[in-house]
């Protein structure tokens, strides 16, 4: 954390062995942008490290161990120092062992897995001989960017269980609900078990097919359980630990449902009223903050005993790979290709603030019809299009310098290392995802034709010349779906677009991703209200609703 504060160059060049303006050895440290260290004693304070870092005279790179043996001061150190420092209301209503867990997650755990891929890097390249990573991505450069974008996730799913706090805390105030950030925190460690697992893939030798959507996690579970060296390997003891535990199979089946289906806090509602209405009635009946609170907060171990499990096997990983025996036997696979095939896009867009505000409008247009569904999918999607809808109008708050402000203003709450704008807009693009899922259960509840489909994706297959499914396939090959389609599947199983691009780069992508939120957006919503237009009662000798030109007794009854 203290990182990004101090340091504005890439990670690894605070590794490289400077030359000393003093003693012309190769021997300077740069711990950070302001402080230097030479291991031959030289005086550094007026060492003009700006000037050192531009120059970027080097001379190999220095591992973590050699720094901890040879320098006063090193990344650990600092961090605890950091870690001390933070304490605020974003652990208020966690237990002293919650908030242990989650402060190491957040300050010790992530730094010390960003010293051990800057070592695995910094070994490759000085066995290599090279400067510079090369610029055509390798196995092991592919590997790299995978490791970190799995860390990624994992930080971001620590990150959620500190929002989570707030979320219950700030509710009265309008802040997201507990709700949504536990919901982001399922959903983060899952995608970082997903990458877990393709890179468990990789070290294993699993043939990856060229469709990347076809390399299930269940096909890579099913290949390496069988794999000699993964049955003595540390890394089978805990994922079998955590997979044998309730815990992780509780999260998992939240995650399903909430990504699918009726989500679990609609599920619970339905649930319960139907079990004991009058019981249900006096839970539910209350502040939606003190609802998540009572269903959630005795929750949040699940999720932290399955997050460090995961931060136990990312440790195991890399230790299987800093051995040179792992790499050089590793076969390539079609993720690479595919990845480096892949252009950044560059599209800017900007939104006037009538059409941002519109989404508004469709949001109440939307809310005046569910009564006329009487449906909970319906309603379940309505409540995820409108978290989209707030993601979408912070997004903009952030661009406007607005956002942060708000918070410290209203909560003394800052959000900075927390919250960013892509952090809202994943947020905001899985949940779309997801709604188009929700929307597909819908139509197969009510039109039993169609009680095969599962995921939307599905109704391409379909070959009825009916105005439903004909709208369908409209929104299926609009660009803006695919590119949702596209990107969701990256998300899973590849590196993130845009991950290697820098911070010009972020920018553009950051923008496509926005483009892909608000697009989508809007056809839900028409989509929503086309559907509403159909879900009148029917005679059964009136047309069939599904505008097959059929009578309904014949059609969909």
């Amino acid at each position: 954390m203290w990182k990004k504060m101090f340091r504005n160059e890439p990670s690894l060049n605070y590794r490289k062995k400077f030359k000393c303006p003093e003693c012309e050895s190769y021997s300077l440290y740069v711990i950070h942008d302001t402080a230097c260290e030479c291991e031959d004693g030289c005086d550094t304070s007026q060492i003009n490290i700006t000037a050192i870092l531009s120059e970027d005279n080097f001379d190999g790179y220095y591992t973590s161990g050699y720094i901890k043996e040879h320098f006063w001061i090193d990344d650990e150190k600092i961090n605890q120092i950091f870690t001390g420092i933070i304490e605020d209301n974003r652990y208020k209503l966690l237990s002293s062992n919650e908030k242990k867990k989650i402060k190491s997650f957040m300050f010790e755990r992530t730094s010390q897995i960003e010293e051990q891929l800057d070592d695995i890097v910094v070994e490759y390249l000085n066995e290599n001989s090279l400067k510079r990573a090369p610029s055509d991505m390798n196995v092991f450069g592919y590997l790299i960017n995978l490791l970190e974008d799995t860390h990624f996730f994992m930080n971001l799913c620590g990150k959620d269980l500190a929002l989570f706090n707030c979320g219950i805390l700030f509710a009265p105030i309008k802040f997201y609900s507990g709700r949504f950030f536990y919901n982001n925190a399922i959903e983060h460690l899952f995608q970082a078990n997903e990458r877990l697992y393709v890179i468990l893939g990789i070290l294993y030798n699993y043939k990856f097919e060229n469709d990347l959507s076809r390399n299930k996690t269940s096909k890579i579970q099913d290949y390496i359980k069988n794999n000699t060296e993964y049955k003595k390997s540390n890394i089978k003891r805990i994922l079998d630990s955590l997979k044998g535990n309730q815990m992780y199979s509780t999260l998992k089946s939240m995650r399903d449902i909430n990504t699918h289906d009726l989500s679990y806090f609609s599920k619970e509602i339905v649930d319960q009223i139907k079990t004991d209405s009058v019981k249900a009635r006096d839970f539910w009946d209350r502040d939606g903050d003190k609802v998540d609170s009572d269903l959630y907060l005795p929750q949040i171990r699940n999720l932290i005993f399955c997050l460090e499990k995961h931060y136990d096997l990312l440790e195991q990983v890399f230790l299987q790979i800093s051995q040179e025996t792992t790499i050089s036997k590793l076969n390539s696979f079609p993720m690479i290709e595919k990845f480096m095939n892949k252009k950044l896009q560059i599209t800017i867009k900007q939104y006037t603030v009538q059409e941002i505000e519109k989404l508004e409008e469709y949001n109440l247009r939307l809310f005046g019809k569910l009564p006329d569904y009487g449906d909970e999918l319906i309603g379940d999607v309505f409540f995820r299009i409108g978290e989209v809808v707030r993601c979408i109008f912070d997004y903009c708050n952030i661009e406007n310098d607005v956002f942060y402000q708000l918070w410290i203003r209203e909560a003394n709450l800052e959000l900075r290392d927390l919250i960013d704008q892509q952090y809202l807009l994943y947020s905001a693009l899985l949940r779309i995802y997801s709604c188009y899922d929700k929307v597909s259960r819908y139509i197969s509840k009510h039109y039993p034709k169609y009680s095969d489909v599962k995921y939307f994706q599905e109704f391409e297959g379909k070959s009825e010349n009916s105005s439903l499914v004909n709208t369908i396939k409209e929104i299926l090959n609009d660009k803006n779906y695919k590119l949702l389609y596209e990107l969701r599947n990256d998300i899973y199983h590849n590196l993130r677009a845009g991950v290697l691009h820098g911070d010009e780069g972020l920018s553009y992508y950051n923008n496509f991703l926005f483009i892909i939120v608000f697009e989508n957006t809007k056809t839900l919503y028409n989509f929503i209200e086309y559907l509403s237009k159909n879900n009148k009662k029917v005679g059964r000798n009136e047309p069939c609703p599904c505008g097959s030109g059929l009578k309904y007794k014949k059609c969909c009854c």
